[in-house]
């Protein structure tokens, strides 16, 4: 028969020139203690030692884990969001290093004497990117209530709201300032300039406004040296400059792929539109 709570224990051998060990059955008394929930005999000691071992490594992760996330730099988009008011067009923000041409006689293709060219490139960043269409779940995020007055596009011509990013116009705003500067030229070929002299002046002191503001908003913390010139009695400014900008070709590629393309005389009043009292 077997017995029903036995153990096996090592005898001293008596023999020398035996080396078999010989095993006695003897019956043991086995303390409940001794058994570990797992099913296998371990000493208490021992069964608290791994729990406090498997305690320590999962902290340790989750530390590790903390850690990591706390010292990992935020992308280029995360830090674009973090910094700026929402806009659909964030997803096409891109950094990269610039250095500015800021000698003073720079012929920039945006520069120079009124010519057909010349309009061409700032018609191109400032006029024909055209008008956006806002979901009416964005708004929200715009800090826009939805109001009567707002320009809204047919439901036949897709619904939503008239919209435009804020780049074009602050461009159109210093187109307007280098027109001005050139009425001589323009009187006759910009309508604007058709208007009263007092609504062409408050256009250009409006457009100055807004370009102040722009810029005081995104004040630039770089700094300029200074060198000694021939021919200069005085310090002359070193305008050539490095920059960390936002990728402009890729963000102005943006604008035209998502343009409304509705033509303006489907832009109209709507039956449930209330006009304004007054501008806003």
């Amino acid at each position: 028969m077997f017995l029903p709570h036995a153990k096996y224990i090592r005898i001293t051998q008596s023999d020398p020139h035996d080396s078999a060990e010989k095993l006695i059955v003897q019956p043991a008394d086995v303390d409940n203690n001794d058994l570990c929930k797992c099913g296998c005999h371990c000493s208490t000691s021992r069964c608290s030692s791994w729990l406090w071992l498997a305690i320590t490594a999962a902290f340790s992760i989750v530390a590790l884990a903390a850690i990591l996330k706390l010292t990992r730099h935020p992308s280029d988009a995360q830090c674009a969001k973090r910094l700026s008011t929402y806009s659909p067009a964030l997803e096409a923000v891109a950094y990269h290093s610039v250095d500015f041409n800021g000698s003073f006689r720079f012929p920039s293709e945006y520069r120079g004497a009124p010519s057909p060219a010349i309009d061409a490139a700032w018609d191109y960043i400032t006029m024909r990117p055209g008008v956006l269409r806002i979901a009416p779940e964005d708004l929200d995020k715009l800090g826009k209530p939805v109001t009567p007055s707002l320009v809204r596009f047919q439901d036949a011509d897709g619904g939503g709201y008239m919209g435009s990013v804020k780049f074009t116009h602050q461009l159109h705003c210093l187109n307007t300032l280098r027109m001005y500067s050139y009425r001589e030229y323009y009187d006759g070929r910009v309508p604007m300039f058709d208007a009263r002299p007092e609504t062409v002046r408050t256009h250009v002191d409006h457009c100055i406004e807004m370009l102040r503001q722009t810029l005081m908003c995104h004040a630039d913390t770089g700094l300029l040296t200074y060198d000694w010139v021939v021919g200069h009695s005085t310090q002359y400014p070193d305008f050539n400059t490095r920059h960390v900008c936002r990728d402009f070709p890729r963000l102005l590629r943006w604008v035209y792929d998502h343009q409304a393309h509705i033509p303006e005389r489907r832009v109209m009043r709507l039956e449930d539109n209330v006009d304004l009292e007054g501008e806003p």
